[in-house]
C-alpha cells in the first residue's frame, strides 16, 4: 500500500490518501488488476486550492477501481464541495463513503455524493444551510451573494442527500435556517424507506438495508 505524499505541501493538507493494488476475480473470467483508493477528510474542509491532487486522482481512477471516502468533519467550503461534485461525476471509479465520527454542513452533503454510504455506530450527522464567513462589506451585492450561495448549496442537498431528507426538510434548512441532526441509525431507516417507496431506481441486489461493507464491515 501506498500513501500520497506531497513534499513541502505534507504539513498542509487537510486529507490523507492511501493507493493499494488489488486483484479481482469474476466467475469465467480471467484475474485483472484495479487500484483502490483510501481517502480520509478527518478535518475542516478547506478551500479547492488544498485538494487539486485529489480531484485529478478521482477524475483520472478506472472503470473497476475504487474510491473509499472516510469522513469525520465538521464541514467546511461549499466551494470545495462543489469541486468534489464535479470530480465524482467525472470518475469512471465506484465511489463509497463512509461515516466514522460526524459529518456535518458540507460533510453531510459530501457523505451522499457516492455510490453507496455505510455509517459506523457511532455516526452522527447534521445539515444546515450553510454560513457566512468571508468578510463581504459591499451590501448592494451581500443578498444576491446569498441568494446564490443558497440556491447552489439547496441544490446539492436535493441531487445528494434526497433519501434523507424530505423536500420539506431541504426547504426549512434553507429558508428558515433549521438545523436537522440524524444518528446513523435515522439514517439506515430513511435510505430503508425511500427504497421501498421507490423500488424502481434500485437493484434487487441493493435492498438489504444491513448490508456491510467489505473494506471497513460498517452498514449501509
Amino acid at each position: 500500500m501506498s500513501r500520497l505524499s506531497l513534499g513541502d505541501k505534507e504539513e498542509q493538507r487537510p486529507w490523507t490518501l492511501y493507493i493499494q493494488d488489488k486483484v479481482g476475480s469474476l466467475d469465467g473470467y480471467p484475474e485483472y488488476m484495479y487500484l483502490e483508493y483510501s481517502l480520509y477528510i478527518y478535518n475542516v474542509i478547506q478551500l479547492p486550492e488544498f485538494y487539486s491532487e485529489v480531484f485529478h486522482i478521482i477524475r483520472n481512477a478506472s472503470a473497476g477501481d475504487i474510491l473509499h471516502i472516510f469522513i469525520n468533519s465538521p464541514g467546511g467550503s461549499v466551494d470545495t464541495l462543489a469541486s468534489f461534485s464535479a470530480a465524482i461525476d467525472d470518475t469512471e471509479a465506484l465511489v463509497i463513503c463512509h461515516v466514522d465520527g460526524s459529518a456535518d454542513s458540507a460533510a453531510f452533503v459530501l457523505a451522499f455524493m457516492g455510490d453507496e454510504t455505510f455509517f459506523s455506530e457511532c455516526a452522527q450527522l447534521m445539515a444546515h444551510n450553510q454560513r457566512l464567513s468571508v468578510g463581504m462589506t459591499d451590501m448592494a451585492n451581500l443578498n444576491k451573494f446569498l441568494q446564490n450561495s443558497t440556491t447552489t448549496y439547496r441544490n446539492m442537498l436535493e441531487r445528494y442527500c434526497y433519501k434523507v431528507l424530505s423536500p420539506e426538510e431541504i426547504e426549512k434548512i434553507c429558508s428558515d435556517g433549521q438545523e436537522i441532526h440524524l444518528t446513523s441509525a435515522e439514517c439506515r431507516a430513511r435510505i430503508k424507506a425511500y427504497k421501498e417507496a421507490h423500488p424502481e431506481e434500485f437493484s434487487s441486489d441493493e435492498d438489504d438495508e444491513t448490508a456491510e461493507c467489505d473494506c471497513c464491515g460498517k452498514l449501509q
